[in-house]
């Protein structure tokens, strides 16, 4: 199952990043050394777009940007992913 999250980032460490959206859902995503961080580092309070899948019940992230990177100007999330 695909899933995508648009929120800011709430907690952050070398292996999760939980989010949460506007509507106060929180999320938090597994980080894998294939995690694809389209911006480099991310902080608290931070606004990004996560995409994942989940995998045994947990989140997993698959490519984390800034939120202004992906804009309507940015390149999609999917840019130079593995298929």
């Amino acid at each position: 199952v695909e899933i995508q999250r648009t929120g800011q980032v709430v907690a952050v460490s070398d292996d999760s990043l939980t989010t949460v959206t506007p509507d106060g859902h929180t999320t938090t995503f597994r980080l894998t050394p294939t995690t694809n961080r389209i911006t480099g580092g991310f902080e608290p309070s931070q606004h990004v777009v996560v995409l994942g899948v989940v995998h045994n019940g947990v989140p997993v992230a698959t490519a984390i940007a800034e939120q202004d990177a992906v804009g309507p100007d940015g390149p999609p999330m999917d840019y130079q992913l593995p298929t």
